[in-house]
């Protein structure tokens, strides 16, 4: 299969070599000529085009898909099923209550200093060399670093969080399923799950200026959170918190590296930070698609999707439809207006949106005015190969 084929499109087309390198023009096809798509060898539903794309995310018909767990699923594991991310109202709308009460617009600007500081930390690190890995030196430590201080999580025990989210991500991003690597992958979670178990109780006993503590203590326990859900969803924030900012910071390099006009302007223009962000977040989202589940029938462009059935809801796609983004394979910072998708949209938009987009905009802000003769070191880019998540493993630039 390749990128011009007419094939439907699955979750296993995404591990397509040419289609991993450029998935847009199989996108364009898809919205073009079959834009609610059922795929009789997957069963599910493929979604491309904006308005189907925001109906469905704005529909009270499609759900969270509650994750498959068998019989001898560990305990800890299940509480998976406890995370915002994959809960309805109204156990959603408690879970996320208690978490936005903690994590307020305030707090995370009144991190933009000690973000500031580590990018700078960070650069100075390889800025006489000239040249980085964009993802080993700067994007995976970064959101890594400023996840696990807001948390509360020592710096000793991020490694442990982190091996839990690399778990995850394997476990149900499709990228390995042979038995060894899905057994430690459960033992990795269950790892991390438990611990931030053991930093509840700790910080309810010896609370700090973290969210940790903020979230077990009983103002920030109002709605009635059990500690198993407060762990669970701990390891979400933090998973989500650091995996898919990496991702975001090195699509974003990326696309300004093999789009030097477009990075000169914002070199030339820092008040171009915001914008930046938004449009690089529409060009090349980190998420590409998310899944929901038919609680009832529903109709989508004419087609009729029946309760039980599964929607993947392709968000990438439905930000480079023409139809709300005038030329839309271009990058252009200065976009205006620019709905897109990629933080999703109603009760499931992404928690830390305010968090992701400030590490961006300072990130670009510090690599603009610090190396504006940025260049791709190589043409070759090797994927990420976990569903749904679209980032580059590694990353060499130069610049002088």
């Amino acid at each position: 299969m390749t990128a011009a084929s007419a094939a439907p499109l699955t979750l296993q087309a995404l591990d397509d070599p040419a289609v991993l390198d450029n998935p847009y023009p199989l996108y364009r096809q898809l919205r073009e000529t079959a834009p609610v798509l059922w795929d009789p060898v997957r069963h599910h539903w493929t979604v491309t085009r904006h308005q189907e794309v925001t109906q469905a995310l704005r529909s009270p018909a499609l759900h969270a898909v509650p994750r498959r767990l068998g019989p001898r699923t560990p305990p800890t594991l299940r509480l998976l099923n406890k995370a915002m991310l994959d809960s309805d109202p109204p156990e959603h709308t408690r879970r996320r209550r208690a978490f936005t009460q903690v994590f307020t617009p305030r707090l995370t600007a009144d991190l933009a200093p000690a973000i500031t500081h580590r990018v700078d930390a960070l650069l100075d690190r390889v800025h006489e060399s000239g040249r980085m890995d964009l993802i080993a030196d700067l994007a995976a430590p970064l959101p890594l670093h400023v996840i696990g201080q807001l948390l509360g999580i020592p710096p000793q025990q991020r490694p442990l969080l982190h091996a839990g989210a690399r778990g995850y991500a394997r476990l149900w991003g499709g990228d390995d399923t042979d038995q060894t690597t899905i057994g430690q992958s459960v033992t990795d979670i269950t790892k991390a799950i438990d611990h931030c178990r053991e930093l509840i109780t700790q910080r309810r006993h010896a609370p700090r200026c973290d969210l940790v503590s903020r979230l077990a203590s009983p103002a920030g326990r109002a709605d009635s959170l059990s500690d198993g859900e407060l762990a669970a969803n701990l390891f979400m924030v933090f998973t989500a918190g650091h995996y898919t900012t990496t991702d975001f910071l090195g699509n974003s390099v990326l696309a300004l590296a093999r789009h030097p006009h477009q990075w000169q302007h914002l070199c030339t223009d820092p008040a171009l930070a915001s914008s930046a962000v938004t449009e690089l977040l529409r060009y090349e989202a980190p998420v590409q698609f998310v899944i929901r589940l038919a609680a009832q029938d529903l109709t989508l462009a004419g087609q009729r999707i029946k309760a039980g059935q599964l929607v993947v809801l392709l968000l990438a796609a439905a930000n480079r439809d023409p139809r709300a983004f005038p030329d839309p394979d271009r990058l252009d910072l200065a976009r205006t207006p620019n709905h897109h998708l990629t933080l999703g949209f109603g009760i499931h938009s992404c928690l830390g949106t305010a968090l992701a987009r400030l590490q961006g905009e300072i990130t670009l802000s510090r690599m603009a005015a610090r190396m504006p003769r940025l260049r791709p070191a190589g043409d070759t880019i090797r994927w990420k190969t976990t569903a749904g998540l679209r980032g580059p493993l590694r990353l060499p630039v130069h610049w002088d």
